[in-house]
């Protein structure tokens, strides 16, 4: 067998091999979801993330499959509303406008048929009202099993929280300061995620869905 038939291992630089790391870390960064995520949300999906105990939040997949159904429900509903704005039945309007020039003298035109701008809007208007009330009955539906997915997380961040006290402590007395209770930014910053997760989910009466009221929430 001749030595053009044997493939060679490819020698690589240090330099090289840094920057093809470099950039396969760039790649899985760009495709990590929590990039999409800013303050409160991406450091409370930063933490959970970080803690082997938010693997088990709630677990089961018809939890989940109950969060994707609200979703899928609210983002349908969202569509509806946003395709039945006063512009859309301004345009409705203008089309109707259009199309009476060809059937106006036809024998099956009825002018009672015709709507005005106004009918379009008010049409228009109770469309948007119904499905914003479908949005807060879903609401009102799933709110408690929003509420687990939220306090398994808070509780979570809590002791996140109080492990990190004491490592600031440690390292504070380490260096020869004294350290308060609470004065860590990063003790601060954790105490405040574990707030905001909680908040989110208070109001018995919403319109809102799992991403707006659970977006730290990862699946």
């Amino acid at each position: 067998m001749s030595d053009e038939n044997l493939s060679t291992p490819e020698q690589v630089s240090p330099e090289v091999s840094f920057w093809r790391g470099l950039v396969s870390r760039a790649r899985q960064l760009l495709r990590d979801p929590k990039n999409k995520l800013t303050g409160a949300s991406r450091l409370v999906a930063e933490l959970l993330d970080l803690q082997p105990a938010s693997r088990k939040i709630l677990g089961g997949a018809a939890d989940y499959e109950k969060l994707a159904q609200w979703q899928k429900q609210w983002d349908g509903l969202q569509l509806k509303m946003n395709s039945h704005t006063d512009l859309e039945a301004r345009n409705e309007f203008m089309k109707q406008q259009e199309q009476l020039h060809a059937v106006e003298f036809g024998a099956e035109h009825s002018h009672g048929e015709i709507l005005t701008i106004e009918d379009f809007q008010k049409k228009f208007e109770l469309i948007r009202d119904s499905a914003h009330q479908a949005q807060q009955k879903i609401y009102r539906e799933n709110i408690e099993l929003a509420r687990l997915f939220a306090q398994q997380a808070a509780n979570i961040l809590h002791e996140h929280c109080v492990g990190l006290e004491a490592t600031q402590a440690d390292l504070y007395k380490r260096y020869g300061l004294s350290y308060a209770p609470g004065s860590s930014p990063l003790v601060a910053a954790v105490k405040q995620a574990e707030k905001f997760v909680l908040a989110r989910v208070q109001s018995d009466e919403g319109a809102s869905g799992p991403d707006m009221i659970l977006p730290w929430l990862i699946t």
